[in-house]
């Protein structure tokens, strides 16, 4: 239901709430913004969603529906292939959609989120998964390593914060640059570092915010970053 009203709710409600004509920008920006009425009510409905959800699951609740054994595997199935076809839909969108050139300021663009290394990779890690919890050995031993008597011993909770440290270094190493990487960074992080560091930087050249330079974004905090680099290195890294 959500996913049919977001694609045909989409149209007409940001037609009503945001028409072309209601949605103004500045003159110098006008050429590098496009009113999108569309995408903006399909977000507002993206938005809602969870608080329908939450009310479908209180009345669901309240008045359980009684199916069959049969109709509620069917159910599941169902939900499952409707679930594998919207994956299905988005791998191939990625590869037919096309951005404009207001996104680059030149010609039209592909943007492939996931490509073959990304899927096989988590069909690999989806394997793996399903193979430990089918296991009647693995659950029991996790079972026993979670809730059972070793959820006390010191190197069950050394483990447990290593993998957290190595997931969370995994999911941000592609936000770490230096001076030989910036420049093939995205973009936006690649072009606005000027504006981020240069505060720091003049910090650490000897001017002070509001005596001989005028700061854009912060007049303070530009002299705990430069402590930082001035004992860790002057660099972007």
């Amino acid at each position: 239901m959500i996913v049919a009203a977001i694609g045909l709710l989409g149209p007409p409600l940001g037609r009503a709430l945001l028409s072309h004509h209601s949605v103004t920008f500045w003159p110098s920006v006008d050429g590098e913004v496009l009113p999108e009425p569309t995408e903006q009510a399909r977000f507002l409905l993206a938005l809602v969603a969870p608080l329908f959800i939450s009310a479908v699951l209180v009345i669901a609740i309240r008045r359980t529906p009684r199916l069959s054994g049969r109709t509620a595997d069917a159910a599941v199935v169902c939900a499952q292939a409707a679930g594998l076809a919207f994956v299905v839909v988005c791998m191939v969108a990625q590869w037919r959609f096309t951005y404009g050139p207001v996104y680059n300021g030149s010609g039209s663009f592909h943007q492939h989120y996931f490509n073959l290394q990304t899927l096989v990779l988590s069909a690999i890690a989806t394997g793996a998964v399903l193979l430990a919890t089918r296991s009647a050995s693995v659950r029991a031993r996790f079972a026993d390593w979670s809730i059972g008597e070793h959820r006390h011993e010191r190197w069950v909770s050394i483990g447990a914060f290593v993998i957290a440290v190595l997931a969370t270094v995994v999911w941000l190493l592609h936000a770490v640059n230096f001076e030989d990487t910036i420049g093939q960074a995205n973009y936006a992080a690649a072009f606005h570092i000027q504006f981020t560091l240069d505060e720091t930087y003049s910090v650490l050249d000897g001017r002070s915010p509001l005596v001989n330079f005028a700061a854009q974004y912060g007049s303070l905090w530009p002299y705990p970053v430069a402590a930082v680099m001035a004992v860790l290195g002057k660099t972007i890294g």
